[in-house]
């Protein structure tokens, strides 16, 4: 066909892939950047940390990666870890010794490297199902108690009261409830438009002209954050959005390398230089390392299912490694595969590098250029986003299995249930569920190696 490009690099391509796939990547794009927002809440930095991690990452992984298809950005499983090393300091705000993850991120590219160089990815798939399954259920609670913080109070870090508690509660389920069931619409243009943009639209409609018209909600005033509309007597109109908590402003919308004095960025780079500092930069790298590593290789697979081509595993590793290295450098938290997008862009039918590409230069462009309409965003709504996907990455199927496990024997038969899968199993997917959320101080990659032993243990 005509239509046909025959040689270098873009070989094979028509017209109608490149539409399909620039179209996926748009639409992809602008469901990352909440999800990206909000990552960054539940690790208790600043949204621009996120937001450039998610177009470098993505950037690098989506030219030079092993797997064609998948998404790659800021991520949940990033956040959990970096958010038990950063403790809070208020939604939006940075959390003390965040001079650390830089460092960290860095590392964590290099050891990716390493393991793509020396080809362990075969022996990171070698990971049981059980402990798989215990990884998205931990991962799933972890992000889902992050989206308590934006409904406390950032000094009391008491729960909100009053009208404003409730509007927060009312834009957050309306978030929800758009995500969730518009795509099941039988429109067209739902498969067009990213729930969660819209999403957001219907969260932007609730505050500006309903909430805010009506008055129904005031604040006190914060002299030391900026407020998007302030009362004469002094007090915030509405309930908080990005710029009420970490505005977007001309001196975030570049990178900025970490150790450079700027004035958007004061990192106190001699709190890195500590023996303290350099341990914990160490256990940060190599469990952002581990984390990010199963995490795009189990997406990897999944893509894979869809697309039903080889990918390239120790590729992928390997342009982990460098995209994790630049946006550390750079300032940035990092990433990994996106199980949940890159399910998006393939059951749409994107196969190619083209999507994701697209993807990382519209959130670049967003970054840049339309920084300002980011912060009128409500921060309500980036957790109603963030619970449902929460929603779709436990794994329920585990509490039917968990009910098998712990039933009687007539009461299994009453319910016309079976015992399909050993015992051990099943204590292996709730001890790693378990541990990457309790004790205070453990993360979902501790829960993984915990959850590796036992099933060690149940084989030998």
């Amino acid at each position: 066909p005509t239509n046909v490009v025959a040689h270098g690099p873009c070989a094979g391509w028509t017209r109608e892939y490149v539409t399909r796939e620039v179209l996926l990547g748009i639409t992809i794009g602008f469901a990352q950047i909440p999800e990206s927002v909000a990552f960054a809440y539940m690790a208790n930095i600043k949204p621009p940390i996120a937001l450039h991690a998610a177009w470098m990452v993505g950037l690098i992984c989506s030219l030079f990666g092993g797997r064609p298809g998948m998404v790659n950005g800021a991520t949940g499983a990033f956040a959990a870890i970096i958010g038990t090393f950063i403790p809070a300091a208020g939604v939006g705000e940075n959390g003390p010794g965040v001079e650390t993850l830089f460092p960290s991120v860095i590392l964590a590219g290099f050891l990716m490297l390493f393991a793509g160089a020396a080809r362990l990815e075969r022996f990171i798939l070698l990971l049981p199902q059980s402990v798989i399954t215990g990884f998205c259920n931990g991962l799933a609670i972890v992000i889902g108690l992050a989206q308590l913080h934006p409904f406390r109070d950032a000094k009391s870090h008491e729960m909100k009261e009053g009208a404003e508690f409730w509007c927060m509660l009312f834009i957050c389920l309306a978030a929800m409830v758009t995500m969730e069931f518009l795509p099941k619409l039988p429109l067209k243009i739902v498969k067009v438009i990213p729930s969660s943009l819209m999403a957001i639209v219907v969260a932007c409609v609730i505050e500006f002209a309903i909430i805010r018209p009506a008055g129904l909600v005031d604040r006190p005033f914060d002299a030391e954050k900026p407020c998007l509309t302030r009362l004469d007597n002094g007090r915030c109109l509405g309930t908080m959005t990005i710029k009420d908590v970490s505005e977007f402003t001309a001196e975030t919308r570049f990178p900025i390398p970490f150790f450079v004095p700027y004035e958007s960025i004061k990192y106190d780079l001699a709190a890195t230089q500590t023996p303290q500092a350099l341990l914990k930069i160490g256990i940060q790298g190599v469990l952002l390392m581990l984390v990010g590593s199963i995490e795009s290789l189990l997406t990897a697979e999944v893509v894979e299912s869809f697309t039903k081509t080889p990918g390239n595993g120790r590729k992928t590793l390997l342009a982990m490694g460098a995209g994790n290295i630049l946006s550390g450098f750079f300032g940035g938290m990092g990433g990994n595969a996106m199980i949940g997008l890159s399910t998006v862009n393939c059951l749409g039918g994107g196969s190619g590098r083209l999507a994701p590409t697209t993807t990382a230069v519209v959130i670049l462009v967003c970054c840049v250029g339309a920084y300002e309409i980011l912060n009128f965003i409500p921060v309500a709504a980036l957790s109603g986003i963030m619970l449902v996907v929460v929603l779709h990455t436990f794994k329920w199927f585990s509490l039917k299995m968990l009910a098998t496990a712990i039933l009687p024997q007539s009461m299994l038969e009453r319910l016309g249930l079976k015992k399909t899968v050993p015992r051990y199993e099943i204590v292996v997917i709730f001890v790693v569920t378990l541990v990457a959320n309790f004790p205070k101080g453990t993360n979902i990659a501790y829960a993984v190696f915990v959850g590796s032993a036992i099933s060690a243990w149940g084989f030998a």
